[in-house]
């Protein structure tokens, strides 16, 4: 028996691998094995010399040679196919680790079981082994951590996810690090879900904006998909916000809505066309006001000038002489005004037959009541005395004040 350098386990003459730890015995151990094996040889020789004749000296000196011989060629033997077995071992196991790391853990557990069989005593592939089971058993548990995301159990998938953490972090296999990606991924996946969810009851720019923000670190496709629906949204809620501004004739309100929606769906097709039907309106909505506000200094220029020169029309006026030759003159007044007017004075003027003014000591009459709203009707009265003939009366001037 040799000594294993590295794990110090005996191991039988001749062995090229250890098949406590699978190390590869150098030469050395092995030369020492020859050495010792020679060295008995001798003795045996010398021993047998002693003890027989000198005539037999040759067959002694033969047969140790023979032996040795015989034996080396057994050692050798013995020692090659121990080398195929362990480099097939080593070769399977090799095989085993990169099928495991490849996620292949049916093809790897079939791999090291053969190993297995050639090398029953390597502790280093019953531990391999173990390895491979209990990852079995985490992709296992993975599987149905997916499925039940899929079907929003996301309440129980989580706390499967924590209790696996946990398990992973208590293993000491060198497979481990392959399950925290997928872990990580299926976190993120949950949390998308619950945004997801959590949409239907945002209703403001700002809202879905934060939630945009905290989907930007998630690099999955659901992530984008779940950013879709959000931006499709913002541009809707300001594209009404936007609508009902306009209504109101609150243009400004309404590019603000736009630009605010515009800072998440930047270039967003549907916002930028808003924007510029909103500019138009805006300046359709200014050049109207403009001319209305111009028509209305306009109209109030004509009011004010009418105010000032035609007011009032006189209307119903009536002359009667009585038996006393005493003329009395009566009739209305309509204020056409748009202001209140008052203190409505005429000059009335007699004419003759032959169409000649009259002279009458006076001839001003005043417009009862004294103030008169647009469209009221005032009346007048004037009693001209010793007339004495039919005559002609008419207005001959008006005036008024405009209040």
């Amino acid at each position: 028996m040799i000594e294993c350098p590295n794990c110090q386990n005996e191991v039988s003459e001749g062995s090229h691998f250890c098949p406590n730890c699978g190390t590869k015995l150098n030469d050395d151990a092995r030369l020492h094995n020859d050495e010792i094996s020679a060295t008995v040889a001798e003795e045996t020789s010398s021993r047998s010399e002693q003890r027989e004749p000198k005539k037999k000296k040759w067959i002694m000196i033969l047969l140790p040679v023979v032996v040795l011989l015989l034996a080396g060629g057994g050692v050798g033997y013995t020692y090659a196919h121990e080398k195929n077995i362990n480099e097939e071992v080593l070769k399977l196991k090799r095989d085993a680790e990169a099928s495991a790391l490849e996620g292949e853990y049916d093809k790897a557990e079939s791999l090291l079981m053969q190993a297995v069989e050639k090398r029953e005593n390597f502790t280093v592939l019953n531990k391999d082994l173990a390895f491979i089971k209990e990852a079995k058993n985490f992709d296992a548990e993975l599987a149905d951590i997916e499925e039940q995301i899929k079907k929003d159990e996301l309440e129980n998938a989580s706390d499967r996810i924590d209790n696996l953490h946990s398990d992973i972090d208590a293993s000491n296999s060198k497979l481990v690090p392959g399950f925290l990606p997928k872990l990580d991924t299926m976190e993120s996946q949950i949390k998308i879900k619950r945004i997801n969810s959590e949409l239907a009851e945002l209703s403001t720019v700002d809202q879905l904006a934060a939630k945009l923000s905290t989907l930007s670190r998630y690099n999955l496709e659901e992530a984008t998909k779940v950013k879709a629906k959000i931006l499709e949204k913002i541009v809707t809620i300001a594209s009404n916000n936007a609508e009902n501004h306009i209504a109101s004739k609150e243009f400004s309100k309404a590019i603000a809505a736009v630009d605010h929606a515009l800072q998440f769906a930047v270039n967003n097709e549907k916002l930028l066309q808003l924007k510029k039907r909103i500019q138009q309106e805006q300046e359709a909505f200014v050049q109207a006001q403009r001319e209305r506000i111009e028509r209305a200094a306009e109209k109030a220029a004509q009011e004010d000038l009418k105010n000032q020169t035609a007011a009032v029309e006189v209307k119903n006026i009536k002359a009667e002489l009585d038996d006393l030759g005493d003329l009395t003159v009566t009739g209305e007044v309509e204020s056409v005004a748009t202001k209140i007017v008052s203190s409505v004075t005429l000059e009335l003027e007699v004419l003759d037959s032959d169409g000649n003014p009259m002279d009458v000591e006076e001839n001003t009459v005043t417009v009862y009541p004294m103030y008169l709203n647009p469209g009221d009707t005032g009346k007048f009265e004037k009693q001209f005395f010793e007339i004495n003939e039919e005559v002609e009366v008419n207005v001959d001037n008006i005036e008024w004040y405009v209040e």
